[in-house]
């Protein structure tokens, strides 16, 4: 029954889009059979995991039909009709949040007045818009593309209806269009670029030259939305340290006048980035990239619904943990653990209360919640096994260190087909680096050529991960 596609779909529901969809289902202007409520009241009882042994068609069928004989065609078609349900209340939902509905709306009722030859109402309507549109607190591509839609909505009505409603010249219609094919062209060449730098791979832009030429030194700047994504432009054409400022204290002026999803687009352009900015100091990166966390966390962009991703929970705790930051990194962990999904929840949050014990020193605790965790994500697998052989170095464990590393070695060989290739080379490359400075360690005498030799190797090592902590155990033989 967990397989059957309604469930799939109601299971990626968060609590208030379920209660929403409760809302929905009983209200006689969407719904007005009693079947879906019986369905949905069904499943209320199994919400949100669906995987007690009661959840079977059978049961299902019991609430539906209480003593009539399974049919599963007719339990089928009740399903089949609550799932079309599903999808329509998917429209309204986006519909709902959509920060564009609200215009689109009055235009609609402005459009019946004015058909209906209700003057005074469309002319109430008009100014209605207009005071909305200019205290829209996003200045964004939404905001030029409604100011656009709405020109254009009063001219045509100008022209269609003469004498009988204020005129909108026709530059003013273009003055507005200009705008939004500038912002939506910079935003499709923001796509193409940062695609063009994750896969590297040209694409043809034969309008890049152009856009860039036009808005150098345009007033059309001044709107911020435009003045962020050209900046985005300019530093995804040329990823350098200068555009990068520029397109961040761009984004920290000004950010807040652009919405949610487009905020959260030029953060990840500027993520992506900072790792070929900094590439030669990892630290740096470290602080930039955890920099741009906190920044996106203030404004809300990492938990759209209330949940926060696995991945993101862990990025930003290993940024604060390899730049010293433990006390701020406990305090996140404590604050969003109950943003992580339920089902994933605690593995992650005892993984990553893992790495924190083991960067406040305190070994034994870190290796025995390593030892009771079972991990489903292979990234997380391997991130405690590598936990657990740096536990292994710091403890001076050294043959138990080396049998480790062996079978560790084999280990990610075995997965390498489930690993980007960049990835299996950053393990393989640990296990090989810890290998070398664990036979300096060894060595009653340690060669300081070969001291170094590794550290010129870690220096120049761009795939591999702990390079942090490698390079600090390496720089305390050193000292020795």
């Amino acid at each position: 029954m967990k397989d059957r596609k309604f469930i799939r779909l109601v299971a990626t529901l968060s609590d208030a889009e379920w209660k929403r969809f409760g809302k929905y289902v009983r209200s006689p202007y969407f719904n007005e059979r009693s079947g879906p409520v019986l369905i949905y009241t069904w499943l209320s009882r199994f919400y949100p995991d669906f995987n007690q042994k009661q959840c079977t068609p059978e049961s299902l069928y019991k609430d539906l039909y209480k003593s009539d004989k399974f049919s599963s065609n007719k339990l089928n078609k009740q399903i089949s009709y609550f799932f079309d349900l599903l999808e329509a209340f998917i429209v309204a939902e986006g519909h709902r949040e959509s920060t564009t509905h609200p215009f689109l709306h009055l235009r609609m009722q402005f459009s019946f007045y004015t058909d209906r030859g209700l003057d005074r109402l469309a002319v109430s309507k008009r100014r209605e818009i207009e005071r909305m549109h200019d205290e829209y607190e996003n200045r964004n591509f939404v905001w030029l593309e409604e100011r656009y839609q709405n020109q254009l909505l009063f001219a045509d009505c100008a022209r269609k209806y003469p004498g009988k409603y204020e005129a909108v010249g026709l530059e003013e219609v273009n003055e507005a269009l200009n705008e939004t094919f500038l912002i939506s062209k910079l935003k499709h060449l923001c796509v193409m670029l940062s695609e063009e730098l994750r896969i590297k791979q040209k694409y043809p832009k034969p309008m890049l030259a152009a856009v860039v030429g036009m808005l150098e030194d345009s007033s059309l700047r001044q709107q911020p939305a435009i003045e962020i994504h050209y900046l985005s432009v300019l530093l995804l054409m040329e990823v350098t340290e200068e555009n990068y400022k520029a397109l961040k204290e761009s984004l920290q002026k000004n950010g807040k006048a652009l919405g949610r999803k487009a905020l959260h687009g030029v953060y990840l352009h500027l993520g992506a980035c900072s790792q070929h900015v900094f590439r030669h100091d990892k630290r740096r990166f470290y602080e930039e990239r955890l920099e741009l966390y906190q920044h996106q966390l203030s404004e809300n962009l990492l938990t759209p619904e209330g949940r926060i991703a696995a991945r993101t929970y862990k990025n930003i705790v290993f940024l604060g943990l390899n730049t010293g930051q433990l006390d701020w990194v406990q305090n996140f962990m404590e604050t969003y653990k109950g943003n992580l999904a339920s089902e994933e929840r605690d593995s992650v949050y005892n993984l990553n209360l893992a790495l924190l014990e083991f960067f406040k020193g305190r070994y034994n605790v870190s290796q025995e919640l390593l030892l009771v965790m079972d991990h489903k994500d292979i990234f997380y697998e391997l991130t405690a096994k590598r936990l657990l052989a740096m536990i292994y170095y710091e403890q001076e464990e050294w043959i138990a260190l080396r049998n480790y590393l062996n079978s560790f070695k084999v280990y990610v060989f075995r997965r390498k087909e489930r690993l980007s290739e960049s990835y299996f080379q950053s393990d393989d490359n640990f296990v090989k680096m810890l290998l070398k400075l664990l036979g300096i360690r060894e060595s009653p005498n340690p060669d300081p050529e070969a001291v170094q030799r590794l550290g010129k190797i870690l220096r120049e090592q761009s795939l591999l991960n702990e390079k942090l902590w490698l390079t600090e155990k390496l720089q305390q033989l050193q000292k020795t």
